[in-house]
């Protein structure tokens, strides 16, 4: 072999083993090196989140402390009221699946940047028992991205744990409120139905507009009839006696309002049996609905800003709600409100004009 091709062969022989340093593939590809690294941010999450007794959640100057009671978990700065279980299990299902396949930055210096620095952000702690932190993370910002283009807008989000410098971008956790009042549990009546409320009644402070309203008994079917088109439902006055016809259709909606009420927001707590007293504007207005033998009594309150919701208690618990206005104006309607539209009286056409 001549010198010429030693060291050639030298200099391939070299080439090689740069080469085989570089791209390592007894490692596999760039994917498979790629998913070997992703883990999960919260490993073992799954089997310890039944044993946390405290979630704490801090934005900005909002805050929000849930504890786990011995009938569920409950919001600490609305006196104990239950949390919204399905809202809690979305967010530990959500910390569960985070894993480390985006990885955005890895130093300090860029926290800043994606919103996950000290003061940004929101923060979510987790805590098991005797107080131990068993996670950690900081919610930053949105991904930036061009919003005129929907079809590859894709909503994602920056992320770090709490004991790492590492950012990562995740499409599937956004980060939870600290609003203690997003927390409360979400609906008032969840068993109550609709198509059952067979009797309702306001008890205006002023007497003005107190009205008694009971749901018409349905005619027996004809033999025939179609049962997936059932007659709507008929409604009348009780009281008062000398405004005659009930608009159905207003009186059926009260019901479905009053099944639907969402807590806006948890006032107070009170004595289950005494009531609130006079805070918060007790009693201005009662409302009574029935369905069978059961009963279900409501007193409202004044709020105490023009535009805010109303205060609600119900006799027996121990809860000072306070519910939208919009919604309350709704139930609390006037006896007016509840007349059918006045028929509509067609215009005569001038005699010697042509219609």
């Amino acid at each position: 072999m001549t010198p010429r091709n030693r060291m050639l062969l030298l200099v391939l022989g070299f080439t090689t083993l740069a080469a085989l340093g570089v791209h390592q593939p007894w490692r596999g590809d760039a994917q498979a090196r790629t998913l070997a690294q992703v883990a999960p941010v919260f490993p073992g999450l799954g089997d310890t989140r039944d044993s946390l007794v405290r979630i704490e959640i801090e934005s900005g100057e909002k805050s929000v402390s849930l504890l786990r009671g011995e009938k569920g978990w409950v919001v600490k700065e609305r006196f104990g009221h239950s949390a919204d279980a399905g809202r809690l299990s979305g967010l530990l299902d959500g910390l569960e699946d985070l894993d480390t396949r985006d990885l955005v930055a890895e130093r300090r210096e860029s926290h800043a940047l994606y919103g996950v620095g000290e003061g940004q952000g929101t923060r979510v702690r987790l805590f098991g028992p005797e107080g131990a932190l068993v996670g950690e993370i900081v919610g930053g910002k949105i991904r930036g991205q061009n919003i005129q283009d929907l079809r590859r807008f894709s909503m994602a989000f920056y992320f770090r744990r709490g004991d790492e410098d590492a950012v990562y971008l995740t499409p599937s956790f956004f980060s939870p409120s600290a609003d203690p009042s997003s927390w409360v549990a979400g609906r008032l009546f969840e068993a109550l139905d609709a198509e059952a409320i067979d009797r309702m009644e306001r008890l205006d402070a002023t007497g003005k507009d107190s009205w008694s309203l009971v749901r018409l008994p349905q005619p027996a079917e004809s033999e025939g009839e179609d049962d997936l088109a059932p007659d709507a439902s008929v409604w009348a006055f009780e009281r008062p006696t000398d405004r005659g016809s009930v608009d159905s259709s207003k009186a059926s909606s009260l019901a479905w309002t009053l099944t639907g009420f969402g807590i806006k927001d948890v006032l107070g707590k009170c004595d289950p049996q005494k009531g609130p007293g006079s805070a918060f504007g007790f009693p201005s207005d009662v409302f009574l609905a029935g369905a069978g033998e059961d009963s279900l009594e409501l007193r409202w309150g004044v709020s105490a800003e023009k535009e805010g919701g109303r205060p609600l208690w119900i006799p027996g618990q121990p809860w000072i709600y306070e519910l939208a206005k919009f919604d309350v104006d709704r139930i609390l309607a006037s006896v007016e409100d509840l007349l059918p539209p006045l028929p509509q009286v067609e215009e005569e056409t001038p005699s010697g004009e042509k219609e």
